[in-house]
């Protein structure tokens, strides 16, 4: 699956490594669920989540798609289109779910694939402060134990209201259900409170062996920058 992923949509091969490592953590604890993400662009990282579904698991996409007007911090232009041909060529055969909507308005729990147990998310919508947490809080809510969530853009210039998001959900240390487990390369890596040590030595003992642990928000948590 390593080589079909590296290539599918040209996807990052350091993405794809990482995301498969946090894939092979949930098979070894024989810990299923459907896979999530929102905001698909052209679906490189979907392609990739498709691929690491198992026989059962679904995976849900969510994207604005052509209610470009909706778009208020253009972080993305998701192109129906290019995306299903993408997943048709690259995953053919994967159980999905595509929905155009606004995460924002979105009752995830009426999605019964979302309702069932997300175990891999990975949130990458819209860019501003209201959504981000939005969609965390969200993403939160159906997550099952153990489960993993990526949030993309965490350290990007560009829409520094990311970053400002994640930092304000991780400071209600007792209003959220998440903990940091790796931050770098853009993205920040959470799992539910409890897993977050095992999933850190998960990476540490293998994919991420020369991360250094850094302080964050009370957490010992992996640098991806220096891997």
């Amino acid at each position: 699956m390593g080589s079909r992923a590296s290539r599918a949509g040209g996807i990052d091969a350091y993405l794809a490594r990482l995301f498969l490592s946090l894939n092979d953590y949930h098979r070894q604890r024989k810990l299923y669920g459907n896979l999530f993400e929102i905001g698909v662009h052209h679906g490189r990282t979907a392609v990739l989540l498709a691929l690491m579904s198992s026989l059962g698991e679904i995976s849900v996409f969510v994207d604005l798609f052509d209610r470009q007007d909706e778009n208020i911090d253009h972080s993305g232009q998701g192109d129906r289109q290019i995306f299903e041909r993408n997943l048709g060529r690259w995953a053919a055969g994967k159980a999905t779910l595509v929905l155009q909507a606004n995460s924002i308005e979105l009752d995830f729990g009426a999605v019964d694939e979302l309702r069932e147990g997300v175990r891999f998310a990975h949130v990458d919508g819209a860019h501003h402060r209201a959504a981000v947490l939005s969609d965390i809080r969200k993403t939160e809510a159906v997550l099952c134990d153990g489960g993993i969530m990526v949030v993309d853009d965490f350290m990007h210039s560009g829409f520094p209201a990311v970053n400002e998001a994640c930092n304000a959900y991780l400071e209600d240390e007792c209003g959220r259900a998440l903990a940091p487990v790796a931050i770098g390369r853009n993205k920040l890596v959470l799992t539910t409170k409890g897993t977050e040590v095992s999933l850190r030595d998960h990476l540490a003992c293998g994919y991420c062996a020369a991360c250094p642990a850094v302080s964050f928000h009370g957490y010992d948590v992996l640098c991806l920058d220096t891997h």
